[in-house]
């Protein structure tokens, strides 16, 4: 197998069918608030990327907050920064934003600009977002690298995630938005990377990933 928020935050609907998903696929998943969202417990999975296998599970908590596009996802056991301290990296390393309560970065900044003003189900965004992270946590853990690669931090990893993302005028117009946000953020002229795009090819990330879900 391979709430709602305004002020243009994507639509992230809870519907009776998304109940059913998480009692009946996630019983250790609890949702302790309907809107807005809020879903702890404990995630376990199943999943296989390019033949290689992973059953693991993590102690997560989902809760949508106001102003932002996708909710705030934190790994609340510790066993990502467990990985981090025996493996010798620091919490960014393994996609962990430290300035932000320590949530996970499912996606790149730009992504998540694409779902404003749209709406998803929380079964889509659990398959689509929080299980591949999670999948190459435990690959990262086992592997000692990331499946399917990774952007850098910041405004390296806006950058690489250029031609992924970057394909018709809107979405350059978005790219823009975020690009700017993180120069202003970082303290960096924001015309001199402009300007940098239209003669730099970049390079970021494609995968496929397969999953199944299992108690």
């Amino acid at each position: 197998m391979d709430l709602h928020q305004n002020h243009g935050a994507m639509l992230l609907n809870l519907d009776n069918k998304d109940v059913e998903f998480i009692e009946t696929r996630y019983p250790t998943l609890k949702i302790l608030q309907k809107d807005p969202l809020r879903i702890a417990g404990i995630l376990k999975f199943y999943a296989k990327f390019q033949e290689i296998e992973m059953r693991d599970e993590y102690e997560i908590e989902i809760e949508s907050l106001e102003g932002r596009v996708f909710p705030r996802i934190r790994e609340t056991g510790n066993k990502i920064a467990n990985t981090a301290q025996s493996k010798g990296k620091l919490l960014e390393d393994m996609h962990i934003n430290t300035s932000d309560a320590s949530a996970v970065c499912l996606c790149p900044p730009i992504e998540e600009k694409l779902y404003e003003k749209q709406a998803i189900s929380v079964r889509q965004f659990i398959e689509k977002y929080i299980l591949p992270f999670f999948y190459e946590q435990s690959y990262f853990r086992e592997n000692g690298e990331w499946p399917w690669g990774e952007y850098g931090h910041g405004i390296i990893g806006v950058l690489e995630s250029y031609l992924d993302y970057v394909d018709n005028e809107e979405t350059i117009r978005i790219f823009l938005r975020v690009l700017e946000e993180y120069c202003v953020k970082y303290g960096v002229n924001f015309n001199f990377y402009r300007e940098q795009l239209k003669q730099r090819q970049i390079k970021g990330r494609n995968y496929c990933f397969n999953q199944e879900s299992k108690d």
